[in-house]
């Protein structure tokens, strides 16, 4: 019921979104092309990892959705920062203004949240991580916002540079479930230590910057609200960053 639920919102908000900007189009194709990855493309690329016929129902959909993970972070990197490097808003009124290479980095993203919250519910992956439909349902709110209404898109195709950070995270964990061991796997060591590099340079010091950017540009939104949410949002973003990286250190020192 709640899966039925949830797809009767996803398509009623597609149309809302398409009647309200036609350039969300890009949201609904990105949507259904993570669906169709996962459906069709990931099952044959799984099939040929020797591990995962051996693991559990739960363990290869969990497989499965951090395969189509790692593909979306390593394409949302590259247009967050193809986007910085080509063409950005970031000199200007980076507030209200966008250019096409951060509408679509954004854009991207937005429709990849929506394909992965649609199957989290569905093979019921959120029952191990419950905050992740939260995460989710509370970024798309914030994402489909600010491509409605053009508020503050440079900030978060910037912040999407974090995502090579977790390019790195989900290959540890799909190296990890295919039995892979720090100990004997040297790609392993290697992603463990790209994993801390990226986390400092593409995670915590873009959102870092992200944080100073939207408190100056504090008098550039039309409504103190959307300041306090953006702002708010972004330091709710630096302390997780702080959380993961505790996270990290815990288990460097278990398994390095």
């Amino acid at each position: 019921m709640f899966t039925e639920a949830l797809v009767v919102t996803w398509i009623s908000m597609c149309a809302v979104m398409l009647f309200t900007d036609p350039r969300l189009w890009v949201v609904v194709v990105s949507s259904l092309s993570f669906a169709a990855v996962r459906v069709v493309v990931v099952p044959l690329v799984s099939a040929k990892v020797k591990a995962f016929p051996t693991m559990s129902t739960s363990g290869q959909l969990l497989f499965s959705n951090t395969a189509v993970s790692m593909l979306h972070s390593a394409l949302s990197s590259l247009l967050a920062g193809s986007a910085l490097l080509t063409s950005h808003s970031l000199n200007g009124d980076y507030v209200n203004t966008v250019t096409r290479g951060e509408f679509l980095a954004t854009a991207v993203s937005t429709g990849y949240f929506a394909y992965d919250l649609w199957d989290y519910v569905l093979n019921g992956l959120y029952i191990k991580f419950p905050g992740i439909i939260l995460h989710h349902v509370v970024v798309l709110i914030c994402y489909i916002s600010a491509l409605t209404k053009t508020t503050g898109v440079p900030l978060l195709s910037l912040a999407l540079i974090c995502e090579l950070h977790s390019v790195f995270m989900h290959a540890r964990k799909l190296l990890t479930m295919s039995s892979y061991s720090v100990q004997q796997s040297p790609l392993l060591r290697w992603v463990w230590r790209a994993q801390w590099v990226s986390f400092a340079v593409a995670r915590f010091l873009p959102h870092v910057i992200v944080a100073v950017l939207t408190f100056r540009a504090r008098g550039n939104f039309g409504q103190q609200l959307h300041f306090g949410m953006a702002f708010g949002g972004i330091i709710f973003i630096n302390l997780l960053n702080a959380q993961v990286r505790l996270r990290h250190d815990a288990l460097t020192r278990k398994f390095l």
